[in-house]
């Protein structure tokens, strides 16, 4: 912004605070604060989950912070055809790669995810890399969005 001023007309008080209020206009919107340590897994303090799977199923999740990168967690699967599947345990996320690892003691067993975090800090994207549990494919994706 480019602002011309003659010497012979010294603009007036509130010209001036117009003008300084218009430079402040012009600056980008500051984002909002994350919500979480930022060397943490996004919103690892948010409890409510909704999942959607790239193989068409969905779930609700409930998980709680049990400390940093790591929590406790209830997932219930609903898979077309199928009785809903009610699954339990623990994960911890690995900033240095952005994994997760879940650590399952209903059904027993363990999930490697790569996990993509939304700019918005609404959604997550795990894309499995390695399981141990027929409930998960490598290379499903499961989109985490925050619910209500």
């Amino acid at each position: 912004m480019a602002i011309a001023i003659t010497l012979n007309r010294l603009p007036s008080v509130g010209t001036w605070l117009l003008l300084i209020a218009g430079s402040y206009g012009c600056d980008e919107l500051s984002r909002a604060q994350r919500k979480d340590d930022p060397a943490s897994a996004l919103n690892t303090k948010t409890s409510k989950w909704r999942g959607n799977s790239s193989d068409g199923s969905y779930s609700r999740v409930n998980q709680v912070s049990t400390g940093k990168n790591s929590l406790a967690f209830t997932e219930t699967w609903y898979k077309k055809g199928h009785e809903p599947i009610k699954t339990s345990g623990s994960g911890r996320f690995k900033a240095s790669n952005s994994t997760n690892i879940y650590t399952y003691s209903k059904p027993s067993g363990v999930v490697v995810v790569r996990t993509d975090e939304s700019p918005d800090e609404i959604s997550t994207v795990d894309t499995v890399i390695n399981t141990t549990i027929p409930l998960f494919k490598v290379g499903e994706q499961i989109t985490y969005t925050v619910r209500e």
